[in-house]
């Protein structure tokens, strides 16, 4: 499971239910997934359907994955996931001036939502909107301004812990880490609250104030390492810092009426899997740390996978090598080498690790690398995927955990192995200049030892290039080479022209030179720079530039795969001018392309993002 999160929600409307306690369920599990359960309409929570959605989040769009409910249309809020036997508690919307009513929720084909009984310490006609349950089982949700609590095994038998001194929290949180309850409300001043769940007392001033306003926030969840994150009634689903409250949009998706979320993080095994953002042609190492989170339970008899898809890279350590190291981080038991097996996957290369009888002791983290080499060459070096996954593990908990990229915010995502290959060829220049309808392009190269072919491309907006133009090398040797082509543009419209070359080895592995721009007019804008440069991860920055005239221009971030990232729209003023670039602070350590174009002309500049 990854330091992020996959979500849960569930829908709330409201029907009378039969008694349905001796259907046998199947458990959700204490997986770290999220649930978030709402109702289809906007209206009263009591009519229509209900609905519960476990939830993933490829590329931010937050995606919904229905779980089944039958009845499925019985309103209920409160929400909380029990890490003790894996099911879901809910309570029910009161009907006809009664009390709210306690519902299991299982995953079982069939009935599914089981009523456990009226909650006799309710008040008539009260609703419960927060819930959650904490590491021992323990039932928490709110009536009213009152904060009530089930002990472990949950029954319908609740008492009072204290008022909380509010009637509206959205809902209750509990970080697994530290066992702090934290309460998002849903008045004027919708925000972020710590509680004592032991006296009921929320602290006299929110954690953070709500910067957004308007939509409040109807579910929170902690992944296992305790970062917070909330969704919005709205759609919008955000990190926040629960030491400031401080929030940062990481994803969107539908807007929800009468919604609520769940969980269950307590007691995970977990794994990230790092690699160096660029990779050359030496061996390198990968980076894997595991975590339990349990307090008292160890997990043994695991088995941890690496099976690396293509032919591209392979493991260089012998078995006896790693499980020396496996050992030394106690995630063996024993250091014998007839645990580990490194095998041929695809393409008779050993990219391929399985160990055996895997361990990680309770609450502990530990960290081992495996060392890796690009063993074939040639062809185009794209991104590479890699994932691990531990086996073996309790159902409850999840039986298998996906190994998670830390430097990303998306669940479970796997880890790109990228490439930063170097040729033997070196590009000592490459220039040129627009005359007569035409561009005059310009390289030298010096070192074309297996060297084969450059390809010449052209882009009229500095991401999609095509291809213009062949180039032989001319000396298969060390000796310096000219080159010239000359580019027709009497038929093309536009006015500024990028161009790059493709160089090319014998064996097909190439990389890409800078690219250089031409233009048919004079510069606008010129002197561009980014400041600081680099940028420091999770950090802003500004352009600074002279411009001729009063005008409107775009900024694009476009990284080195053509894709834009970021496009924003300012005023700027003759002479010299400094503007904010946006979501630099969101970007990934490596090279970008800032792109400033004021409708006549476009000016490039690189900066970097660094750790």
């Amino acid at each position: 499971m990854k330091k992020f999160f996959t979500f849960c929600f569930i829908l709330i409307a409201t029907i009378l239910i039969t008694d349905y306690s001796v259907v046998a369920q199947t458990a959700f599990g204490c997986d770290g997934q999220y649930y978030v359960g709402h109702s289809t309409g906007f209206g009263d929570p009591n009519s229509g359907s209900q609905e519960l959605d476990k939830l993933t989040f490829p590329g931010g769009i937050v995606s919904t994955n229905p779980v089944t409910l039958s009845p499925g249309s019985i309103g209920f809020n409160a929400m909380g996931l029990n890490p003790v036997d894996g099911f879901i508690y809910a309570i029910r919307y009161p009907t006809g001036g009664a009390k709210g009513r306690l519902i299991q929720i299982g995953k079982a084909p069939g009935v599914n939502e089981i009523d456990m009984g009226e909650i006799a310490a309710l008040n008539d006609n009260d609703i419960s909107y927060a819930g959650c349950i904490d590491r021992f089982g323990e039932y928490y949700f709110t009536s009213g301004d009152r904060l009530m609590k089930i002990i472990s095994p949950i029954t319908t038998t609740a008492v009072e812990v204290a008022s909380s001194g509010f009637s509206s929290f959205a809902d209750i949180t509990i970080d697994p880490t530290t066992g702090q309850m934290y309460g998002s409300t849903n008045g004027s001043n919708n925000w972020l609250y710590t509680i004592d769940k032991v006296t009921g007392a929320v602290s006299g001033a929110p954690v953070g104030g709500d910067p957004l306003g308007g939509f409040f926030f109807a579910a929170l969840f902690f992944d296992e390492a305790g970062n917070l994150f909330g969704y919005r009634s709205g759609g919008n689903f955000y990190s926040i810092d629960k030491s400031n409250g401080s929030i940062d949009q990481i994803g969107s998706g539908s807007a929800y009426s009468n919604a609520d979320g769940c969980y269950c993080s307590f007691g995970r095994v977990s794994h990230t899997l790092a690699a160096n953002l660029c990779i050359g042609l030496t061996p390198f190492d990968i980076s894997i740390e595991v975590t339990n989170e349990s307090p008292t339970e160890d997990r043994t008899g695991l088995t941890y996978t690496l099976a690396i898809p293509g032919n591209r890279f392979a493991f260089t350590e012998t078995p006896a090598v790693i499980a020396q190291r496996l050992f030394d981080a106690l995630l063996l038991p024993t250091n014998n080498s007839a645990q580990v097996a490194i095998s041929n996957a695809d393409a008779g290369i050993n990219n391929k690790i399985v160990v055996n009888n895997f361990q990680v002791n309770s609450n502990s983290n530990a960290n081992f690398d495996l060392e890796l080499i690009v063993a074939n060459l040639g062809g185009p070096y794209i991104p590479i995927p890699v994932q691990s996954e531990i086996s073996g593990l309790p159902v409850l908990i999840g039986s298998t955990d996906l190994s998670d990229n830390p430097f990303t915010s998306a669940p479970d995502d796997s880890t790109a192995l990228s490439f930063c290959v170097t040729l033997p060829v070196k590009l000592v220049s490459f220039s040129g200049n627009y005359k007569n309808k035409t561009a005059s392009l310009n390289w030298v190269s010096e070192n074309q030892i297996n060297f084969s072919h450059y390809v010449l491309e052209r882009s009229s907006d500095g991401t999609k290039f095509i291809h213009i133009a062949n180039k032989q090398s001319k000396n298969g040797n060390s000796s310096r080479a000219y080159y010239q082509y000359t580019d027709d543009l009497s038929t093309v419209n536009e006015d500024v022209f990028f161009y790059r070359l493709k160089m090319i080895n014998v064996d097909g592995s190439f990389k890409y030179s800078n690219v250089i721009v031409i233009r048919k007019s004079q510069k606008s804008v010129t002197g561009a720079i980014v400041s600081p440069n680099p940028v420091q991860i999770g950090t802003t920055a500004t352009a600074r530039f002279n411009a001729d005239a009063n005008t409107t221009i775009d900024l694009k971030i476009v990284d080195l795969t053509g894709r834009v990232l970021s496009n924003q729209q300012t005023k700027v003023f003759d002479g010299f001018n400094s503007v904010f670039i946006n979501n630099t602070d969101k970007l990934q350590p490596g090279m970008y392309l800032l792109m400033i174009n004021d409708r006549t002309t476009i000016h490039t500049t690189k900066f970097i993002i660094t750790q």
